[in-house]
C-alpha cells in the first residue's frame, strides 16, 4: 500500500519565519527508507536593476545508487559536467576503518565514515 502526503514547508511555524513551499511525499510501508536532498542557496537579486542572477538550480540529477546495511551511495549530477558521488557508511567503523566500494566499474577506497568525491566529466 502506498499514501501519499501533501505537506507544507512551515506549516507549524508560528513566527512565519519559513516559505510556505508545498510538497508530496509518497510513502510505502517498507521496513527502511533512504531520503536523498539538495539544499541548494542559490541566486542574487539586484534591486536597484531589478534582475536576478544565477537564479536556477546547478544540480540536475539525484540518485541513491545503492542502499544497504552497510553502505548508502548517493549521486549527484550538475551542470558543467560536475559530479559528486557520496558514499556513507551505514555501520558504527571507526574513524581509522577503511572502506573499498566498486560502482560503475570504478574501485573507490576511503577511510572514515563518509567519502565525498567531486568529478568533472570530460565532453
Amino acid at each position: 500500500m502506498t499514501e501519499i502526503l501533501f505537506t507544507q514547508v512551515g506549516a507549524n511555524d508560528p513566527d512565519f519565519n519559513l516559505r510556505n513551499d508545498q510538497g508530496i511525499i509518497f510513502r510505502t510501508k517498507d521496513k527502511d527508507h533512504v531520503f536523498a536532498s539538495i539544499i541548494e542557496p542559490h541566486g542574487d537579486f539586484d534591486p536597484t536593476l531589478e534582475y536576478s542572477f544565477n537564479s536556477y538550480s546547478t544540480f540536475e540529477e539525484l540518485d541513491v545508487l545503492t542502499e544497504n546495511d552497510e553502505l548508502t551511495v548517493v549521486n549527484i549530477k550538475g551542470k558543467n559536467n560536475l559530479e559528486w558521488m557520496l558514499f556513507i557508511v551505514n555501520n558504527n567503523s571507526s574513524s581509522d576503518t577503511g572502506h573499498n566500494y566498486s560502482v560503475k566499474g570504478k574501485n573507490y577506497e576511503w577511510k572514515g565514515p563518509i567519502n565525498l568525491v567531486k568529478s568533472v566529466k570530460e565532453n
